[in-house]
């Protein structure tokens, strides 16, 4: 990858500004790895799980056994309660000093943590990381469709799906990772508690950080591994400078420019070019037909789909903007995506590579910096841009 000029490095600051003060530390050096298709289709390797009892046979009519019941069930479900009220010394004590804390999550891997020691230690990294009493973002463990598989006078199996949600400070909510919680209980002096707790994730997420201690193992998920290696060998497009027109450049699919003269929409359609992305505002664009041409209808003429987003400078970098570009997207077909001198098509080329997660925000800022790329991409990204969460 090429090095960062001073541009790209302030805009990298701009996008750490917004996030850094709902990061835990150490968060920030997490990335997203660029994920295959292969990738982005893997389900979780499962560990062994609870086998739900679909015997529909009653509990016997013993008040203890329904006690039992009752209390295993809420000493399972107190586990979402305590950890999102960071209740840490209520939380640990659910759990016995010989646990047994597996989770896998599919591209990443697993991770096993057996007692206590290395359990608290596993989650004061993952979790609990110096900074985290700043974390901006309310999360919720959500659980659903409890169902206790197994149950004895002295042990029990439990099954229940998890949702993550997250609440943001600007008001945005949305889900973050669903998948299930499968517990193993005992009854020792008197009380229940947790002895095996394994978390199977769905979806993949961030790398996290796996501390090395003892009774602390990872194991890879190896399919990632493997579908990495063949991305790997797979050719990555160069941004080329057009330098027969001004300010116009071409990425893969993607043409990036200024306002097109005649000559060079006709060369771009000579190109294979299908499709205009135009983000100038009506009044510039009756200015410049007043001037030149007018480019709707020439564009018509000349077979191009063209759409048009008005962005009216800076006030016109917002997430919603960018959402709506992305939708006029399709990354099959030749596109030119202009404003007047490149600016602004560079900024949203730019933004909708990092939000479509095709390209990490290093590598699409290294792209950008060959264009056009201005600073206020944090603007177009909304501010839960780069959080990444340890969960």
């Amino acid at each position: 990858m090429k090095h960062v000029n001073p541009r790209a490095i302030a805009a990298v600051m701009v996008l750490a500004i917004v996030a850094v003060s709902a990061l835990p530390a150490g968060a920030q050096e997490t990335k997203w790895e660029k994920q295959t298709d292969f990738q982005k289709r893997l389900k979780p390797a499962r560990l062994p799980m609870v086998e739900a009892d679909h015997s529909g046979t009653p509990l016997p009519a013993d008040p203890e056994v329904l006690a039992d019941r009752l209390a295993i069930i809420n000493h399972v479900t107190a586990y979402s309660f305590l950890i999102d009220e960071d209740r840490w010394d209520q939380w640990f004590a659910l759990f016995s000093d010989d646990i047994l804390f597996e989770t896998t999550v599919p591209g990443f891997g697993t991770v096993r943590c057996t007692g206590k020691a290395a359990f608290r230690k596993f989650v004061d990294v993952r979790f609990r990381g110096p900074g985290s009493e700043k974390y901006a973002i309310v999360k919720r463990h959500t659980m659903g469709n409890i169902h206790v598989a197994r149950q004895t006078p002295k042990t029990a199996e439990v099954r229940t799906y998890l949702l993550i949600s997250l609440a943001m400070p600007d008001g945005n909510f949305k889900p973050f990772t669903s998948g299930t919680y499968n517990a193993t209980l005992e009854k020792r002096d008197g009380e229940w508690t947790i002895t095996r707790w394994y978390i199977e994730v769905d979806a993949m997420a961030p790398p996290s950080e796996v501390p090395e201690y003892p009774g602390i193992e990872f194991i890879p998920d190896v399919r990632a591994e493997t579908s990495a290696q063949a991305a790997t060998t797979a050719a990555t497009p160069e941004v080329e400078t057009i330098s027969r027109f001004k300010y116009l450049y071409r990425f893969g699919n993607f043409y990036v420019g200024g306002q097109p003269p005649l000559e060079e929409l006709q060369w771009l359609k000579e190109q294979g070019v299908t499709t205009i992305v135009n983000l100038r505002t009506e009044e510039e664009l009756r200015g410049y037909a007043e001037e030149a041409y007018d480019e709707k209808a020439v564009a018509g003429k000349l077979g191009f789909i063209y759409r048009a987003l008005p962005v009216n400078g800076i006030q016109g970098y917002t997430p919603e903007n960018l959402q709506k570009f992305i939708g006029l997207i399709d990354p099959r077909a030749q596109t030119l995506i202009q404003c007047r001198t490149a600016h602004r098509a560079t900024d949203f080329f730019v933004a909708y590579l990092i939000r479509t997660g095709d390209y990490s925000v290093m590598e699409a800022l290294d792209i950008g910096q060959e264009m056009k790329m201005v600073l206020p991409l944090a603007k177009l990204l909304g501010q839960d841009f780069e959080i990444i969460l340890k969960d």
